[in-house]
Order: structure tokens, then C-alpha cells, then sequence
């Protein structure tokens, strides 16, 4: 038997199966290897239209992009489409006067595959924000749709458009005319579990209303709700996100000051992330009466994860009476990650913090380089000597420290030598120093010196001091503290 009849004795579900592995151009390719092939494309379940992946050849500008698209989809049978990808990564000169007629093509294609009981939609438009009136493409419901992720895109929905199965919604740099047109899209998901929304521009008024304020409240209905990150909401106003799911287990925010979550979603929380990125450039170089910081950790009560990110814990220094406002002991956290510039009004933060966690298993700190940062920090030494800090029963349970990007400063060693005089059952400490230290073998050597001198109360207790000097390296760490990770939660046989 030849080649050519080998190939063409393939049973049609395999060969269905080996071309869903390829890429879209490589797919289309197979048309020519044998006349069983000559149609494959009708049948496929998983269609990936990257304009990235067809400009390897010159001068394929998106007039030939659209019609290796509308051929491929005309060959296709009435089979369910169970992946579409659909995605314009950037456009040429030449094809500027082009995209004003694209979009509607963009929509039909999407159209096309809502109406083939889409399952998984990924839909990106030119990141210049060129492709418009996706609501196109939504003019029906998309009842079999179970996830979707939408990039770069200006979004209007039908009213009568319903997404009663999507499970999981990703929404990076999508527009909306107003916050009632983004309200209308989460009240027609009933079952979401998953939401991320980063970057999305929301208009704070409606046609012929003055500019007033940029308050504005989310809600998101979906009582299945278990997971949901927002980054970079607009800096500026009073913002709620009224969630009515008690199942959320993970909350992630990066940003500015934070919104208004609600109360109810706390009791179900396991796993909180709050990256303060932006807003020191609203600070005064005095104590602040704003207290969102500290109300945050107060409301975190039964987390057992906590990552604090970016300028969080400056935020906490500027709040004048800290150690009183915190409760003693928050027992359900285990697993702690702080970002921190290496200040004394931070470190002296930390140590309060430590106090409120009485059975902390783990702490992961990152050392943040204080380029520009200085210019929003102050002095708050006589404040902090008015705070009286009972260290008794501290760290009791911490058996895990890991310290990134360590520079050996007077605050960084003060924050080391804490941690090892009071973690008493302490099994590891590793230290990363500062990439700076890698070709200045003696600072290197004066920051091991340093800390070999610091005395731990656990005898048990391996610190080790160690230099990253490439990608694999650090590689390497990550995938050596992660199988440490998991064998440290590993049920004990019986």
C-alpha cells in the first residue's frame, strides 16, 4: 500500500482528531495530501483565525486574512463548534483604509460560530481599540456558550441577549457606553463562576447628563460566583461591587483604592490578593484619616491566603492607631505574601501584622527596588514609639520563610533577625539577594556574614543564601519551592 492510500484509509474521526492539533494555516494546509483530506476542514470542532499566525507570509494584509476566513468557514458542515478563536493582533499602513469595512465581517464570523452552539468564544480586537459594535454579533443568545474571553473591543448588548450556560468570563480592555450596559451583561449570566475584568473603560454619564462624579456601582448577580478579579477601575470617585454569591472562595484587585465589595461575599473567602499599584501620588507626607487598609484586613478574617501587593503596606503606615484597629489573632491564615519596600515604617508594619496571624505556616516577602519611591514616604518614628508590641506566642506555627530580591539594609537584617527569634518549629528561610549583588562577590559575602550571625530559636531551622545568575536558576528555585510546597501539604499515609 502507498503513501497516498495509507494517509486516505485514515477513518475520518481520526484524521478529524489530528488536524484539531494544528494551527488554523496548518489545517488548511491538509487539504492537499490526499482527496479524503480535501475536507477535513468541514468537520472541525476548533477554529483558531490568529492573524498573527497567517503573516508569515509577505504583504497578507487583513483583505486576504478575510477571505481564507470566509473560505474555511463556508466549507464547514452544520457540526458544533466547540473553540472559536478570533483575534487581530495589529495593522499595517496598508491595511488602515481596510478595517473601517472590517467589522462587520468580524461580527458575522463570531455570528457564525454563536450560531454552531459555540462553546468556548475568544474574541480580540486590534488593540488600537479600532473594532467596534460587537453587539453584532450578540443579537440572539448564545445558550450553549460556556466560556468567553473578550479583548480590545467596544461591546453593546442586544436586551434580549442571555448567556445561561457561561460558566467563565474574561474581559481585558472592553468598552461599554455606560455601567448600565456592563450591569445588563452580568445580570445575563445566571450561572457565571469565574470573572476577570482588567482595564475596562466605563462612561459615567448618560447622553445630555452633566459631568457629576465618577461613582458608579457593579453588580453581579450570579449566585455560583466563586472567583473574581478586577484590575484598574478608574482612580477616581466612590465605586461598589455588589456580589450576591456566598460561594466566593478567591478575590483578586489590582489597582488604585480599592472598592466596596460588600460584606456578605467574607465568610466565604479563602484566597484574597489586594495590589495597591497606583494613588501614593494623593498622599501627604502627614498620617492619613483614610482607613480602607486596615478595614480590608479586618473584613479578611477567615482567608487562609493572603497576598498584599505593590504599595499596600504604605498605605498601612500612614493609619495613626494600627496596632489598636487590628485584631489579635486572625487563626485561619496560613499562607502570607507580602510585597515590601524596605523603609522602617514597613518593616515595623510587617511586625504587627505577624503578631495578628498566630498560625502562619508560610511567608513569601518580595523586596521592591524604592526607585522614586521616597518621595512618598515620611517619618513616623515618634509615632511608632508610642506602640507597644507583645512578640509572646508570635510566629509559632511559621515553618517556611521566603525572602526575594534581599539587599542586606539595616531594616532588611532588624526584619530576618524578628522572624528567626521567634519562629520557634521554623524548618527553612531561603534568601534571594538582589540581582545587583551578582557580580559583587564581597557585598555578597558581608550580607551571608550578617545573617550566619543571627541566632534562631529553632533548631531545625536551614537558612540558606542564595544567588540567582540566570532565568533557569531562578526556574529551578520556583520548581524546587513548589515540590517543597507540596510535599509539606501531603496527607500522611496511614
Amino acid at each position: 500500500m502507498d503513501d497516498e492510500d495509507r494517509i486516505s484509509s485514515l477513518p475520518e474521526e481520526i484524521r478529524n482528531h489530528i488536524v484539531s492539533f494544528l494551527p488554523m494555516e496548518q489545517a488548511i494546509r491538509t487539504s492537499i495530501l490526499s482527496t479524503k483530506w480535501r475536507k477535513v476542514c468541514s468537520s472541525l470542532s476548533n477554529f483558531n483565525f490568529s492573524h498573527h499566525d497567517f503573516r508569515w507570509k509577505k504583504e497578507f494584509n487583513l483583505e486576504q486574512f478575510k477571505e481564507v476566513v470566509y473560505q474555511t468557514l463556508s466549507r464547514h458542515d452544520n457540526s458544533d463548534i466547540k473553540q472559536f478563536l478570533l483575534s487581530i493582533d495589529r495593522i499595517d499602513d496598508d491595511d488602515e483604509d481596510v478595517i473601517d469595512e472590517f467589522e462587520p465581517h468580524f461580527n458575522e464570523w463570531i455570528s457564525f460560530a454563536v450560531n454552531h452552539n459555540v462553546r468556548e468564544l475568544n474574541v480580540w480586537g486590534v488593540q488600537a481599540g479600532v473594532i467596534k459594535q460587537l453587539s453584532v454579533c450578540f443579537v440572539t443568545s448564545c445558550n450553549r456558550l460556556e466560556e468567553l474571553m473578550l479583548g480590545y473591543i467596544n461591546l453593546k448588548l442586544f436586551t434580549n441577549v442571555r448567556f445561561p450556560n457561561l460558566t467563565t468570563l474574561f474581559l481585558n480592555k472592553v468598552d461599554v457606553s455606560s455601567v448600565s450596559v456592563m450591569n445588563q451583561f452580568f445580570s445575563s449570566c445566571p450561572v457565571l463562576e469565574v470573572l476577570e475584568m482588567s482595564s475596562s473603560s466605563l462612561e459615567y454619564k448618560e447622553k445630555g447628563e452633566e459631568d457629576r462624579s465618577y461613582d458608579f456601582i457593579l453588580n453581579i448577580p450570579s449566585p455560583n460566583l466563586k472567583v473574581l478579579g478586577i484590575s484598574d477601575l478608574p482612580r477616581h470617585g466612590n465605586h461598589q461591587i455588589k456580589i450576591l454569591s456566598k460561594n466566593l472562595h478567591k478575590l483578586g484587585y489590582h489597582g488604585g483604592e480599592p472598592p466596596s465589595f460588600g460584606s456578605n461575599i467574607i465568610p466565604s473567602l479563602d484566597e484574597a490578593t489586594f495590589d495597591i499599584t497606583t494613588g501614593l501620588h494623593s498622599l501627604n507626607n502627614t498620617a492619613g484619616d483614610n482607613q480602607w487598609a486596615s478595614k480590608i484586613l479586618t473584613d479578611l478574617r477567615s482567608v487562609t491566603k493572603l497576598h498584599l501587593g505593590t504599595f499596600y503596606l504604605e498605605f498601612l503606615t500612614r493609619e495613626q492607631g494600627l496596632l489598636a484597629r487590628l485584631p489579635t489573632s486572625y487563626c485561619s491564615l496560613k499562607h502570607l505574601h507580602l510585597d515590601l519596600y524596605p523603609t522602617k515604617n514597613q518593616v515595623e508594619v510587617i511586625t504587627f501584622l505577624l503578631r495578628s496571624y498566630p498560625n502562619l505556616q508560610t511567608l513569601h516577602i518580595s523586596i521592591k527596588v524604592q526607585c522614586g519611591y521616597n518621595d512618598y514616604t515620611f517619618n513616623m518614628e515618634e509615632y511608632w514609639k508610642t506602640q507597644e508590641l507583645n512578640t509572646d506566642g508570635m510566629l509559632k506555627q511559621l515553618r517556611s520563610v521566603e525572602i526575594e530580591s534581599f539587599e542586606g539594609s539595616e531594616f532588611e537584617l532588624a526584619l530576618v533577625s524578628s522572624l528567626l527569634q521567634n519562629a520557634d518549629v521554623m524548618e527553612k528561610m531561603d534568601i534571594l539577594l538582589s540581582k545587583k549583588y551578582q557580580n559583587d562577590a564581597a557585598s555578597s559575602l558581608s550580607i551571608k556574614e550578617k545573617i550566619k550571625m543571627i541566632a534562631s530559636v529553632s533548631p531545625n531551622a536551614a537558612v540558606s543564601v542564595l544567588e540567582i545568575y540566570s532565568v533557569n536558576d531562578f526556574l529551578a528555585w520556583k520548581w524546587a519551592r513548589a515540590k517543597h510546597e507540596r510535599n509539606s501539604r501531603r496527607e500522611p499515609r496511614q
